[in-house]
């Protein structure tokens, strides 16, 4: 059934354009307004809409766009519907163009974020347009499991970068090589002069025009720059991941090596304020907190609901910096090994800095974050 209806999608391709049905429902934002189609809008989470502004404000501050000038349309569309008309081309799982998102999924990062830049500047398929949606996703299941690489995102996974440039159908199976690329050139060079690059090299750029723009927008040869990017650290998207949604505001605790135990009650539905997602699937949320002192300690983590644990995760984030040195300071999402004291956990080695745990699931849990000796 499922072939049939990709194939659907894939004839209808050229049509998307003149399909234009009405919503069953509509939820105006400061900036993002979203319309329900064969969806319910009470089973939203209240967080979500405001995180899809938050977060489109901020995509596009961080670019140095004009906020005066932002308006999105969201279109959250029920998933067989999704799938049974023509809503994206070629039969796509989500798209933007235009202002617009259209995604059997809220919130999806990703394509808010390529909504957000299609606002101020012509459309542009390319590695780096790829690289900024990626950098602006939605956190992952993927990252590193204690000091070892996980998923499918992990460097090691990664193919070659100059030949994932020059080759549009690897690059769209690269989307973390992508964003990794583009979060280095970002590091080095600005986002003022990587925003420029990513306008000036479309999907069929050739390595000639790769080097030629390279060195007029950078000020560096293109062998340069790969030589510099050659010794960025290696880090997984949940890592160079800007972080908008959870990072923002003030932390809401404090640790350190020697602290007492910090705990805190998580309730994942929507009566938090914080939770993004849909009632009655896997939610989001997170809590901010801030590692004081000077040295590396290691902490527990857990997650715990006073039974057995069914569909919660732990996400540990760095919030202040794009890609640390340290593996064990990577985002990991808590599994339950090894065992310490009897207990499911993960431990973690953690530098002094800002932080943010995400939660990811449904029902009430208690979150531990423990010094430990």
């Amino acid at each position: 059934m499922r072939v049939a209806i990709t194939v659907s999608a894939l004839l209808c391709g050229a049509c998307v354009a003149d399909f234009k049905p009405t919503p069953d429902w509509t939820r105006e934002g400061e900036v993002v307004t979203v319309h329900g189609y064969g969806t319910d809008e009470d089973t939203v989470c209240p967080g979500t809409f405001d995180a899809l502004d938050r977060v489109a404000l901020a995509i596009a501050d961080e670019h140095g766009f004009d906020l005066d000038g932002l308006n999105i349309d969201y279109h959250y569309v029920d998933r067989d519907r999704f799938f049974d008309e023509p809503w994206c081309p070629g039969g796509a799982s989500a798209c933007a163009g235009e202002g617009r998102v259209k995604s059997p999924t809220i919130p999806h990062f990703h394509e808010l974020s390529h909504a957000v830049d299609q606002v101020f500047l012509p459309y542009r398929s390319s590695p780096l347009a790829e690289g900024f949606a990626t950098i602006h996703r939605s956190p992952t299941a993927a990252g590193f499991e204690l000091d070892r690489h996980a998923g499918h995102d992990a460097p090691e996974h990664w193919g070659d970068i100059v030949a994932i440039l020059l080759d549009q159908p690897t690059y769209a199976a690269q989307f973390s090589r992508v964003g990794h690329f583009t979060s280095f050139l970002v590091d080095r060079y600005g986002i003022e002069a990587t925003n420029d690059l990513s306008g000036q090299l479309p999907e069929d750029a050739t390595f000639g025009d790769w080097r030629r723009k390279l060195d007029q927008t950078l000020g560096e040869p293109f062998g340069d720059v790969i030589d510099h990017y050659a010794n960025y650290p290696h880090c997984t998207t949940d890592q160079y991941r800007s972080k908008l949604w959870e990072c923002a505001g003030e932390p809401e605790f404090a640790t350190s090596a020697g602290a007492d135990p910090i705990s805190l009650d998580v309730e994942l539905d929507c009566g938090d304020s914080r939770a993004i997602g849909v009632e009655g699937g896997t939610l989001l949320t997170y809590r901010r907190f801030v590692v004081e002192g000077t040295d590396t300690a290691n902490y527990h983590v857990q997650l715990r609901d006073g039974g057995t644990l069914q569909h919660g995760r732990v996400l540990i984030e760095r919030c202040d910096l794009t890609c640390p040195e340290d593996p064990i300071e990577a985002t990991v999402w808590g599994q339950p090994t090894p065992s310490v004291e009897g207990l499911d956990t993960t431990l973690h080695g953690l530098a002094p800095g800002d932080y943010a745990v995400v939660i990811r699931g449904s029902g009430a849990y208690t979150l531990d974050v423990e010094p430990m000796p």
